[in-house]
C-alpha cells in the first residue's frame, strides 16, 4: 500500500515535484527565494526529527507499516497524542501533505469548505476518525476503515458506500467521476480499506436487529417516564416554576449540589481510610476516574444498552440542539462526543441510543465510589461526582491497589473505573489518559519528560486562550518546542511567574498536593438557558425565584454572606440568534456586587440587593439571557455576629442608628402586610 512518497517506518521523501497543497507560487525569503526548496527541506527536517522520536520512544508494533496518516484540524487524541502513537506502532506521521506522500487523512470534523474541497477532489485520499487508529492499536492489528470514516464523506469519491441490513458483506468499490474503481477501494492488497459488515447507519450488524430495536423501545420509555421531558421546552416567559423546573433538569445544578454533600461527608470524618505515609521517594498519585460516567450508570441499570452505542441527553430529536453531556465509547466510534448537538450525533450515528438523565441513581453511584477511594486514603481531593486525586504513597504496591480500587469501584456500582498513577498531580490525569477506558497505567517519574510531547499546549496547566495566543507568537506550537527554550528565556518573555510554571509544567514538574476539601468561600446559582422577559415585572419575579434557589443552598450549606454578586448576560446588539435552542447566544457580561452590613439573613434580603442592582445596570429587560447570583465572605451559622447585642454595647455612630431605624420600620410594615 506503500506509496512512493511513503517509506515504511521512516520518515517520509518529499520529492520536487510534488504539488503542494500549499501555494507552490509562494516565494520564501530563503533557499533563493524558492518556496518549493524551502518545503522540500522543511518536510526533509521534520521527517528526520519524526524518526528521531520513533527511536527514542522504541517502535512498539509494526501495525502501521506503510500507513501515513495527516491530521486534518482538532481531534481526540491530539495531534501530537496521534504522532506519537504513529512512531511507536511503525507508521507515518504527515504534517504538510502532497498528494502522494500520505495515505490516510484523521480528523473528527470538517468545515463545509474542506468538504466542498474533497467533493470536488478526484483522487483525496480516505478520510478517518481518530479511533481508527486506537482500535487498530487495542486489537493489534490494521482494522478495516468503513466503520470509522468521516460520515459526512461517505458518499463521495474514495469512501466505502454503507450497505443494509442483510446485504452480503462484498466490498463495493468506490466510483470516482469517470466511474471507474478508485485506488483505494477496499482488496485484500489494501486490508485498512476493507469493509467490515457495516450496516445503513454506520453501526457494524454484530448489533442484533432485534436487540437494537428492543434496547430503542427500552430508552423511549425511559424518556416517556421521565418529568422533565414531558411537553415541549419553556422558557422563563411560558413557565411560571421556570427557576425549580431548571434546576431539577439541570447536570450543572446536580453536580454542585453533589459537590456540597460530597464536601459535607468528607469534613465529617465518617469514613477514614489510611493516612499516606510520605517516605524518602517520590509520593504516589493516583488520578480515579470512572468512565463515561452517565452512560455507564446506564448502562449498568438496563444491560441492553451493553455494547450499543448509548448517550445521555435530554432531548432525541434529530435536529434538535439539545447538547450531549455523556456517550459511552461504542458512541465515540462515531466520532460523537460530550457537548455535541443531538443533530451532529445522529448525522453520524442515526441509531444512536438516547436516554434522559438519573440524578438520583448518578448521586447513588457517586457516593458509592466516593466512599471506596476514602476507605483507600484519607487523602482525597474531589474533583467532579466521578472524577478525584488520591495521595497513596506509603500504601503498599501501587498497581495492585489501583487494581483493587477498580474491581471495588465495579463490583459496587457496576461502573468501570481508570486510574493514572504518577508522583504528581499533571502526571497521574496523564496517565489516566492512556489507561482509558477501564485500565490502569503508571508513568515512571523518569519518563514524565518525554511522555508530555503527547500533549497539545492548551493541556498544560494555566494555558488558556490568552496564553495559547501570546505562545503562538513567540512560535511556539508544541510541548516540545516549550522544552527547547530555557527557564530564563520563558521568564522574559511570559513573566517570571508564568515562565516558571510553564517550564516546570512541559517537562512534567508539578509541585501542587492532593487538596482535601476546604471550607466553602462561594456559594451561588446561575440561569444562562431559556431566559426571556416581557416585562420588567417579569425579571424582578425571576430575580425572587432565583434568590429563593440561592438561600435554599445557603441553608443547606449552614452558611449566610456579607457580598452579594449580579451576573447578567446582555443580548449583543447586532448579533444572529443562538444556534441553541433558547440558549443565550453571544453576550456582553454585566455584574454588580453589594455588600451587607451585616451577613444576609433571608432570601428577601438577597431579592431586594439583587433587584437594586438590576436597576442600577439599565439593562431592557428584553436583552436579558442569563441572570445569576453569587454570595461571598460566608460566615457559619454559629459564627454569626450578635448585631442586636454588638448595638446595644457600644456608642452607636449616626449612619448605624440610622440604619437600626430603617430595619425596625421593615419589621413592623411587614407584620402589618405593608
Amino acid at each position: 500500500m506503500a506509496s512512493s512518497g511513503v517509506r515504511s517506518g521512516g520518515a517520509v521523501q518529499a520529492r520536487p515535484d510534488d504539488k503542494l497543497l500549499l501555494d507552490p507560487d509562494e516565494e520564501s525569503l530563503h533557499h533563493g527565494g524558492s518556496f518549493r526548496t524551502y518545503m522540500h527541506h522543511k518536510m526533509s527536517k521534520l521527517g528526520e526529527q519524526f524518526e528521531a522520536q520513533a527511536a527514542d520512544l522504541g517502535v512498539s508494533s509494526r501495525i502501521f507499516q506503510g500507513v501515513a496518516v495527516h491530521v486534518n484540524g482538532y481531534t481526540s487524541p491530539s495531534h501530537q497524542e496521534l504522532k506519537v502513537l504513529m512512531a511507536k506502532h511503525g507508521g507515518v506521521f504527515i504534517n504538510y501533505p502532497t498528494p502522494t506522500n500520505h495515505t490516510h487523512i484523521i480528523c473528527s470534523n470538517l468545515t463545509d469548505a474542506k468538504i466542498k474541497q474533497f467533493e470536488k477532489a478526484r483522487n483525496h485520499k480516505p478520510v478517518v476518525s481518530p479511533e481508527w487508529i486506537l482500535e487498530s492499536i487495542k486489537a493489534q492489528s490494521l482494522l478495516p476503515i468503513a466503520p470509522f470514516l468521516l460520515s459526512t464523506l461517505r458518499d463521495i469519491p474514495g469512501q466505502q458506500r454503507l450497505l443494509p441490513f442483510g446485504t452480503r458483506a462484498d466490498v463495493l468499490p468506490a466510483k470516482d467521476g469517470c466511474g471507474t474503481a478508485h485506488p483505494m477501494a477496499a482488496s485484500e492488497e489494501n486490508p485498512a480499506t476493507a469493509y467490515n459488515q457495516p450496516s445503513p447507519m454506520g453501526a457494524p450488524v454484530a448489533y442484533d436487529p432485534a436487540e437494537m430495536r428492543a434496547a430503542q423501545a427500552e430508552a423511549a420509555r425511559l424518556r416517556a417516564a421521565c418529568d422533565m421531558l414531558k411537553g415541549a421546552p419553556k422558557s422563563s416567559r411560558d413557565d411560571p416554576n421556570f427557576v425549580e423546573s431548571f434546576f431539577s433538569a439541570s447536570r450543572l445544578h446536580f453536580i454542585g449540589m453533589w459537590k456540597t454533600r460530597l464536601e459535607s461527608l468528607m469534613l465529617s470524618g465518617v469514613i477514614g481510610g489510611p493516612t499516606p505515609n510520605p517516605g524518602p521517594g517520590a509520593q504516589v498519585i493516583f488520578h480515579v476516574d470512572l468512565d463515561c460516567f452517565f452512560a455507564s450508570v446506564a448502562e449498568s441499570e438496563h444491560p441492553l444498552f451493553s455494547g450499543k452505542p448509548l448517550a445521555v441527553c435530554h432531548s432525541n430529536n434529530a435536529k434538535g440542539t439539545a447538547e450531549i453531556s455523556s456517550a459511552n465509547y461504542e458512541a465515540r466510534k462515531y466520532g460523537i462526543r460530550a457537548g455535541m448537538f443531538m443533530a451532529g450525533a445522529k448525522q453520524l450515528c442515526p441509531d444512536l441510543i438516547v436516554v434522559p438523565y438519573n440524578f438520583e441513581r448518578y448521586q447513588e453511584v457517586s457516593e458509592q465510589a466516593y466512599k471506596i477511594m476514602m476507605a483507600c486514603s484519607a487523602c482525597v481531593q474531589p474533583l467532579s461526582c466521578d472524577e478525584a486525586f488520591l495521595d497513596v504513597t506509603g500504601l503498599g504496591d501501587p498497581f495492585q491497589l489501583a487494581s483493587r480500587l477498580r474491581a471495588d469501584i465495579q463490583a459496587a456500582t457496576g461502573c468501570t473505573a481508570s486510574v493514572g498513577i504518577g508522583h504528581n498531580l499533571l502526571i497521574a490525569r496523564l496517565a489516566t489518559k492512556r489507561a482509558k477506558p477501564d485500565g490502569q497505567c503508571h508513568i515512571q517519574e523518569a519518563e514524565a519528560a518525554s511522555a508530555m510531547l503527547s500533549l497539545e499546549l492548551s493541556d498544560l496547566p494555566g494555558v488558556g486562550w490568552a496564553t495559547s495566543k501570546k505562545l503562538a507568537s513567540l512560535g511556539l506550537q508544541s510541548v516540545a518546542d516549550l522544552q527547547a527554550w530555557s527557564k530564563a528565556r520563558l521568564q522574559a518573555e511570559l513573566g517570571d511567574k508564568t515562565g516558571a510554571a510553564l517550564w516546570d509544567a512541559s517537562r512534567g514538574i508539578d509541585t501542587r498536593r492532593v487538596a482535601p476539601p476546604a471550607v466553602r468561600k462561594s456559594l451561588g446559582a446561575e440561569v444562562n438557558w431559556g431566559v426571556r422577559f416581557d416585562s420588567p415585572q417579569d425579571a424582578t419575579r425571576f430575580l425572587g425565584k432565583l434568590a429563593e434557589e440561592v438561600w435554599t443552598r445557603m441553608g443547606a450549606a449552614g452558611v449566610q454572606g456579607r457580598s452579594l454578586t449580579l451576573k447578567l448576560k446582555k443580548r449583543k446588539e447586532g448579533v444572529y440568534n443562538p444556534v441553541k435552542f433558547m440558549g443565550h447566544g453571544i453576550c456582553d457580561n454585566l455584574s454588580r456586587t453589594h455588600t451587607f452590613h451585616r451577613p444576609a439573613h433571608s432570601a428577601a434580603t438577597i431579592h431586594r440587593a439583587a433587584c437594586d442592582m438590576l436597576t442600577s445596570l439599565h439593562v431592557p429587560h428584553a436583552d436579558i439571557r442569563g441572570i445569576g447570583l453569587g454570595v461571598r465572605e460566608l460566615c457559619h451559622w454559629e459564627e454569626r455576629i450578635d448585631w442586636g447585642q454588638a448595638v446595644a454595647s457600644m456608642v452607636q455612630p449616626p449612619s448605624l442608628i440610622w440604619f437600626s431605624c430603617l430595619n425596625a420600620l421593615h419589621t413592623q410594615q411587614m407584620s402589618r402586610g405593608l
